[in-house]
């Protein structure tokens, strides 16, 4: 059977450009994951600090899923605007579950640890819907940080001891992947 060389088939999964876009987003979806432990350590110091860090990490985390999902529809420009829209839609969301767990923090419903736990949570949860409507590998990142989460709650009191040692692992595994 011939194929048909006017077909755009793609870039090779072998070529060099195709396994630095993977190591390139294995970097990223590491920084993302720290930033987000970063997160909960700067809440533990300071309250005033703590909400603009998070706020921060909503433009962040959306800005990497809005690439990824581009790149992943590059075979679809047309429909490039409407992923735009609805991505920036489903951040936005994400900046009002911040500014509302820092309305409770302000009424001191919850206290600072807790709040940069909320934090995440609604990291977690935006970014692994992001991945269910706009690009697989933001579920998995969300999922990471939702486990990160659970991490932080069981081991409240190890936190410091296991983050380094996290870390690490996170490091040493992206790099035998290579």
């Amino acid at each position: 059977m011939a194929t048909d060389p006017s077909v755009d088939r793609g870039p090779d999964p072998a070529s060099p450009d195709r396994r630095h876009d993977h190591r390139v987003r294995d970097v990223a979806i590491i920084v993302l994951v720290t930033l987000a432990i970063g997160g909960i350590a700067v809440m533990d110091f300071t309250e005033a600090y703590g909400f603009w860090y998070w706020l921060a990490m909503i433009p962040i985390f959306g800005g990497v899923g809005v690439l990824l999902a581009w790149r992943s529809h590059h075979h679809d420009p047309e429909h490039r605007p409407l992923l735009l829209r609805r991505q920036l839609l489903h951040w936005c969301a994400a900046i009002v579950g911040i500014l509302l767990t820092f309305l409770m923090l302000d009424a001191g419903t919850i206290d600072r640890s807790a709040a940069g736990l909320i934090a995440l949570l609604v990291l977690a949860l935006t970014t692994t819907t992001a991945g269910v409507h706009f690009e697989w590998r933001l579920a998995a990142l969300g999922i990471i940080l939702a486990v990160t989460l659970a991490a932080a709650v069981i081991a409240e009191h190890f936190f410091w001891i296991l983050l380094p040692l996290a870390v690490v692992a996170v490091v040493l595994l992206a790099r035998r992947r290579h």
